[in-house]
């Protein structure tokens, strides 16, 4: 395997002027993630304020709890062991908990936190321990019960889905896994797949790591550790109820600094706009930033006055209530987009949080709510863009004879052009001749037919012109039709480019599953992967060659 840098052909603005070393935009950000002087500079942040931070033995006591037994991998209680040590930090990043991992940009995102932080205890000579947070709370099931296939001919098919029974709007970790579903769906999808020496691997691997019905944050935690356990990877599900009993001082702390927190998120966005990015996050005078648990579904709180409003108005609480439902059953709260990053940074001794370009974005408008909470923001790190190059699909990009940027951002454009320069006959043009001759045409018997008769002459006039032009555009398009059956074995090749590397014209990695490589190459791969990414900053696209 080897890996290709090439320009990053999605970069946005705001990704843009985040990675140069000087820029107005990192005003918005506590550290410059490409400045070796930012580590140790972050490190020392962190161990002043840690009395702001949740009890490290507690917080210990807790992954133990969560990782017993099947996730105590021997690299994992280390980490947990130097976990307990004062001058130990964290690199940690998450996503929710996608089915078979979600979209290859999660693997990409855990690829970075464990590169990041073997880099950082290197640089720094203390314990720097990779962590992913799975964002379990989130209740948005349909973001995460899917993913695309390939045919075997490598063209994008359509979406599975795995039906569960879903209670409204509770936390997708609280759902279960049916293994008998599970073996249907997964025996379905297979079917797709070219049989491989590792079909069978997938398979076994992924039933049995469902075999007694496990919740879906359970399952994808599992899935997720029998890939990077050996790295030491930490794992913390945002619904542990445990994680949820040490959350309960710093819940408080946000409903006692809720208006100043919201307040400071509204002036940043304001100025984030007003530097000329997009907003990049959604918010509003009055709400509070945190989700309250009930009837068994989660629901946003606003702010009124001095009252606490559930959104939709169906249950209201006083400041003194919504305290003691904080202080005795913290379970039913659950933060938001924009307090997840705060209670993160309270339990957890963060030197760096892997970001993807959207992160990037909604962070850099809670620099100063940090400060509100007694903390302060760490050094946001993106994360490693990439697209997985098979090799027929590197043999068709040197056939066609295009850049990886022109195919990644163009392709279909490029495949149209191509298909077009086969022939000397000129589609468009010739039919857009012979649909101005006909308006010319009609037009001026249309104005003389009306200027006799009136009546509707001049209506029905026109709509014939737009019968005659369809029919045009029929026959245009079966001679489009007829050019491409000619060419129809180049245009599947081409077709098989383009939807290695950016099917339905998206990222790879926004669309395509872990599973598909995993049955064409096993997952060796994967450490491959991880020992190129090695010193490398998340500066360029990565095209990863197989």
């Amino acid at each position: 395997m080897k890996i290709e840098c090439i320009k990053n052909p999605w970069q946005n603005q705001l990704m843009n002027d985040y990675l140069e070393l000087e820029h107005p935009v990192h005003s918005f950000f506590s550290h410059h993630p490409l400045k070796s002087s930012s580590y140790p500079v972050r490190a020392q942040e962190v161990f002043a304020s840690l009395s702001q931070r949740v009890d490290r033995e507690k917080l210990v006591e807790v992954l133990y709890n969560y990782h017993q037994p099947e996730l105590l991998h021997p690299e994992i209680e280390s980490n947990l062991e130097r976990l307990r040590q004062e001058d130990s930090l964290v690199v940690i990043g998450g996503q929710q908990a996608g089915l078979l991992t979600g979209p290859l940009y999660t693997i990409h995102k855990v690829f970075t936190i464990i590169e990041l932080a073997r880099k950082q205890e290197q640089e720094l000579g203390k314990p720097v321990i990779p962590v992913f947070w799975i964002a379990g709370e989130d209740h948005d099931l349909d973001e995460v019960n899917h993913i695309w296939i390939q045919r075997k001919e490598g063209i994008l098919k359509k979406r599975y889905r795995v039906e569960v029974e879903k209670n409204n709007r509770e936390a997708v970790s609280h759902l279960t896994i049916d293994p008998e579903d599970l073996q249907n769906w997964l025996q379905e999808i297979s079917e797709h797949y070219v049989d491989t020496p590792y079909k069978t691997e997938w398979l076994e691997a992924c039933l049995a790591l469902a075999h007694d019905k496990p919740s879906w944050g359970r399952f994808f935690a599992r899935l997720l550790h029998s890939l990077f356990a050996k790295y030491g990877l930490v794992l913390i599900d945002s619904a542990d109820p445990r994680v949820r009993q040490i959350e309960r001082d710093f819940f408080l702390r946000l409903i006692h600094q809720s208006k100043q927190i919201q307040a400071s998120i509204q002036k940043s966005v304001q100025q984030f706009q007003e530097a000329g990015y997009a907003d990049p996050i959604h918010t509003q005078p009055n709400q509070a930033n945190l989700f309250l648990i009930t009837d068994n579904e989660r629901v946003l709180l606003d702010r009124e006055g001095d009252q606490w409003v559930t959104r939709g108005g169906k249950q209201t609480f006083t400041t003194p209530e919504i305290c003691h439902i904080a202080q005795h059953t913290p379970e039913r709260f659950s933060n938001n987009v924009a307090t997840r990053p705060l209670m993160q940074e309270y339990l957890f001794p963060v030197l760096a949080f892997v970001a993807g370009p959207g992160e990037v974005a909604y962070w850099g408008v809670l620099k100063e709510a940090f400060t509100h909470t007694g903390l302060s923001m760490p050094i946001v790190y993106p994360r490693f863009q990439m697209t997985l190059v098979e090799r027929h699909v590197d043999t068709r990009k040197r056939e066609f004879g295009h850049s990886w940027e022109t195919y990644l951002t163009e392709g279909t454009l490029i495949r149209e052009e191509w298909l077009k320069a086969q022939f000397t006959l000129q589609i468009d043009p010739l039919f857009d001749a012979m649909k101005k001759q006909v308006v010319d045409l009609y037009q001026p018997m249309i104005k003389q037919i009306h200027s006799q008769l009136g009546r509707q002459t001049e209506e029905m006039g026109q709509k014939n012109i737009e019968k005659v032009t369809e029919q045009i555009q029929f026959y245009q398009r079966f001679v489009e039709r007829t050019m491409s059956d000619i060419h129809q074995t180049t245009l599947r090749q081409w077709d098989e480019l383009l939807q290695g590397i950016s099917p339905n014209e998206q990222p790879q990695e926004r669309v395509y599953n872990l599973i598909y490589y995993w049955n064409a190459y096993g997952l060796d791969w994967i450490d491959r992967v991880l020992q190129l990414l090695r010193d490398k900053q998340p500066t360029h696209h990565f095209m990863v060659h197989f």
